[in-house]
């Protein structure tokens, strides 16, 4: 039998030694959680009383809505529980405030498969219909002069009239698990292809308080339940 030597550091009780085709011992598991804003508290409620509070800390990141625990940080195992402000896919499909484009039927068959977020579902299907059946007026004016000199003016005009309202209101969660909220949404009509964009101040401006509102609730939350953890803002 091969001799082995051993150095062991004083308080050692236990040494464990692995020979021949002895199965290794399996390496220890990360615990890496990317759940919604909640999922630190969630995680500290039932973990507070057993994890050594300071070797761990909570990083926040207010502009991207994002909270990160980080759990015995000194360890190349450190449990990491993410919290994050994730979009409601229901409020993404809408493709508010980001440019996305529509013609006025996709835009038609898109508000009738999606009615049940309208806060009236009569205003939806009048909506359907108008942009079905579309009637717009362009109206045009142009004023050109050279005075043969280098000195050149041009002057575009032009007005669209049609019978498509200017915004209707849908009530959805803006962000997941939480309440739906009614916004207006405004159409933006192309003047040159007629295409239709959606658009809201109302969206925006809800999106940033209620960011606000649910890192400012986590965080007290978690410094009434863990006084002592280290808080850092990024």
């Amino acid at each position: 039998m091969e001799k082995l030597e051993f150095t062991v550091k004083e308080g050692t009780e236990t040494i464990e030694v692995l020979t021949g085709a002895a199965q290794k011992r399996p390496e220890p598991l990360k615990v890496l959680i990317d759940g919604l804003i909640n999922a630190p508290y969630a995680y500290l409620q039932k973990r507070h009383a057993i994890i050594e509070h300071w070797k761990c800390h909570l990083i926040v990141d207010e502009s991207e809505g994002v909270l990160k625990l980080v759990i015995d940080e000194n360890n190349n195992y450190q449990d990491v529980i993410s919290g994050a402000l994730k979009e409601n896919p229901d409020y993404t499909k809408f493709g508010i405030n980001t440019g996305f484009q529509r013609t006025c039927f996709e835009l038609a068959h898109f508000i009738k498969m999606n009615r049940f977020f309208f806060a009236n579902k009569d205003v939806a299907m009048q909506l359907v219909s108008k942009l079905k059946s579309l009637k717009a007026t362009i109206k045009k004016e142009i004023e050109a002069s050279d005075d043969d000199r280098g000195n050149t003016r041009m002057l575009h005009d032009q007005v669209l009239d049609s019978n498509i309202p200017d915004s209707f209101d849908i009530c959805v969660p803006l962000f997941k698990g939480q309440k739906p909220q009614t916004i207006k949404v405004e159409i933006n009509i192309q003047s040159d292809n007629l295409a239709c964009s959606l658009i809201s101040p109302d969206a925006q401006d809800l999106i940033n308080e209620v960011k606000k509102e649910m890192i400012d609730k986590q965080l007290e939350l978690i410094k009434a339940l863990v006084p002592g953890l280290a808080i850092l803002e990024v």
